[in-house]
């Protein structure tokens, strides 16, 4: 069965039929009325691949995919351009991390002479080359500010505040990989000199062979300036931009803050690294131990040279963030299941050649913290933390966990006084049910069965601070529901004990991680700000592998025979924003990937056979539009179009857009 074939009888398993579509829920309190007109000082449009174009391989095969244009295998939009002619800051040109030796590359930044804030914009640019041996895969390659030289934060795992966090696509058939991403809200970090940090993470599943992954080039990576113009003035900006820590069992030193915020948030980047990579094809401890059939060297996520699966790592299927004020739980971020390349140690990958969902570049979860507002700005010293919860383990070395403090302040005041009123959070620990139905018959030597696990919490978190305009209320009510199912069939005999034996092992995931959120402040009676969303992470995951364990001189090794893996990603966003003297701004992002693989002669570890497919699409009520997708199969690029749908099928956009589906500051808006 051919990989393309197999892609299709695995969307028709997951009741998906060609390229699937996220569907959104609205809740009662995202039925808004009619838009009224567009907020007319803000229109100026950025064009975005302004020649959309529906295309096919031609007839000399798909090898050959120069007929589709620059960036072959990417749907992602570039940064809407700002009006006018950057300033350009270059940070890093043909550095190279060591295979051997050090994985950080430091970098030296100076502000760009004759460029003065405010900008309109600020966007960074990074080209990295390749190409990349699909048996040694980075995990993840970032890039940070060292605020720590300054006596900033700490976060866990790398030494400052992060501006990109990606997973290196690179691969020979296309040399060069731009990704961009716009940094405008952390401005005001940029206006002075910094030192900074380019990181590579390596986790791969084979690095216990003691062999290292193909390097990483930056070829290029710069921070572009866009000065200010009529037709794309400087938004309003974070006044003040922090790197926050991750909460451990000893507290950690408190900060002074401005003694004048008026509003707070935190972006939040996490993900699992190690053997928490697969978190979401994991089992509860308990369980594992309790059928040893659970502890698979044919599982998702094995390492060569160590009987170590993701169904071992400790916990469970359960991952969030919680963000902690002085000990308080504070507001709650969704952990996206990132898709590592390898599935198993005999390279069975589906990103190869076209990129998962988020696989190029993660966007932050945004948490508005307003509340507690009035609380940090009392003068004394505060915490404020991330904790990733559901790994019981609780160890940074299993985790990539980062947060961003974004103050914004009160300017006709040097102290606002106030209070936090309610937090029905506080008390809701994360605390999922967990049941199955897991059974052995010995007689046929198979374990199956499904383990479900749950969680939704529901909270409203209310305070107030007197400001030099009047007092303004914050509200924030967020609904987050996680819903997974693991279902396993595992035939074989009860490994317990035994050096060789054989088994057939086959997982499926399904995973609905759904956040739906209503953040609202009013003065006088006055509704000066309510931003809503609703955002949805599901994933299907079908993976099978048979084969057989051996052992060679006590050293034990997983040796497959086929492997069979399918998979259903996707992120959706849909967003409303209200201010003063303005129309509700609504945005719309649907970015879904389907893969599978085949691999029927794993056993010599031979590539398998990959299909798959990504459409990506953005909206906005104000008439922009992009939207993209591909088709890959025997990793060959097979269709490209460009602007399908979108009006006179050209991709458009708002300068002031966020196509990514990254955190709307909505500082072009009219001041809350």
């Amino acid at each position: 069965m051919s990989s393309a074939s197999l892609l299709r009888r695995r969307l028709a398993a997951a009741g998906l039929s060609g390229i699937a579509l996220v569907a959104f829920a609205w809740s009662a309190a995202h039925r808004d009325g009619p838009v009224a007109a567009p907020f007319t000082t803000s229109t100026t449009l950025g064009a975005v691949e302004p020649t959309g174009a529906s295309t096919a391989a031609p007839s000399i095969g798909p090898a050959s995919f120069h007929w589709a244009g620059a960036d072959p295998f990417h749907v992602e939009p570039r940064v809407p351009r700002a009006a006018g002619t950057p300033c350009v800051v270059e940070i890093a040109r043909n550095r190279q991390f060591q295979t051997e030796g050090s994985d950080v590359v430091p970098f030296f930044y100076v502000p760009p002479a004759g460029c003065p804030r405010p900008w309109s914009k600020v966007t960074l640019a990074v080209e990295l080359s390749g190409p990349r041996e699909t048996h040694f895969i980075t995990s993840h390659f970032e890039i940070a500010l060292d605020l720590a030289a300054e006596g900033g934060g700490e976060w866990s795992g790398s030494a400052g505040l992060p501006i990109f966090f990606a997973s290196p696509q690179e691969h020979a058939q296309l040399p060069v990989w731009r990704v961009e991403r716009e940094i405008t809200d952390y401005a005001s970090l940029l206006t002075r000199v910094q030192t900074g940090v380019m990181l590579q993470v390596r986790d791969n599943d084979r690095w216990t062979d003691g062999l290292d992954p193909t390097p990483i080039y930056v070829r290029s990576a710069k921070l572009l300036f866009y000065p200010p113009t009529s037709a794309t003035p400087a938004p309003r900006v974070p006044d003040e931009v922090r790197l926050i820590g991750v909460a451990s069992a000893a507290p950690r030193p408190g900060e002074a803050f401005p003694r004048n915020i008026e509003r707070a948030y935190v972006d939040v980047l996490a993900r699992g690294v190690y053997g928490n990579r697969f978190w979401f094809a994991c089992v509860p401890t308990d369980r594992a131990e309790a059928y040893p059939a659970l502890w698979s060297p044919l599982g998702i996520g094995n390492a060569r040279g160590e009987v170590i699966t993701s169904l071992g790592c400790s916990g469970g299927s359960y991952r969030e963030v919680e963000v902690y004020v002085d000990g308080q739980r504070a507001g709650l971020a969704p952990m996206f299941p990132w898709l590592p390349s390898n599935f198993h140690v005999s390279s069975a990958t589906v990103d190869d050649p076209a990129p998962a969902v988020q696989a190029l570049q993660m966007v932050p979860y945004r948490v508005d913290i307003s509340p507690f507002a009035e609380l940090l700005s009392d003068g004394l010293s505060h915490r404020v933390e991330l904790r990733l919860v559901g790994d019981t383990r609780d160890e940074p070395l299993f985790q990539r966990l980062s947060g961003v403090l974004m103050l914004f302040l009160d300017r006709g005041a040097t102290q606002v006084t106030g209070a936090l009123t309610r937090n029905t959070l506080a008390t809701q620990a994360p605390t999922p049910s967990v049941t199955d139905d897991l059974t052995w018959d010995a007689a046929t030597e198979t374990l199956q069965g499904t383990i479900a696990t749950r969680l939704e919490r529901t909270y409203v978190i209310e305070g107030f601070v007197n400001t030099s305009r009047g007092r303004v209320n914050h509200r924030v009510w967020q609904r987050s529901l996680f819903d997974h199912a693991n279902g396993m069939r595992i035939v074989g005999p009860d490994p317990t004990g035994l050096d060789d034996y054989d088994q057939d092992f086959s997982q499926k995931v399904r995973l609905s991680n759904t956040v739906d959120r209503v953040s609202q402040s009013t003065r006088g009676g006055e509704v000066v700000l309510d931003d809503r969303e609703y955002r949805s992470y599901p994933l299907v995951l079908d993976y099978r592998a048979k084969g057989s364990f051996r052992t060679n001189d006590g050293l034990g090794y997983p040796v497959p025979n086929l492997i069979e893996l399918g998979v259903h990603q996707a992120r959706g966003i849909r967003a409303s924003y209200l201010r003063p003297g303005m129309a509700r701004y609504r945005t719309a992002l649907s970015d879904v990937f389907d893969a599978a693989y085949l691999d029927l002669d794993a056993q010599d570890s031979a590539e398998g056979e990959v299909s798959s497919a990504r459409t990506y699409r953005f909206t906005d009520s104000l008439g922009g539009c992009y939207s993209a997708a591909l088709t890959t199969e025997n990793r060959a690029l097979t269709s490209r179009t460009r602007g399908t749908g979108c009006p006179d099928g050209r991709n458009a956009l708002r300068w002031f857009s966020y196509p990514d589906g990254a955190p709307q500051s909505m500082g072009w808006a009219p001041r809350p």
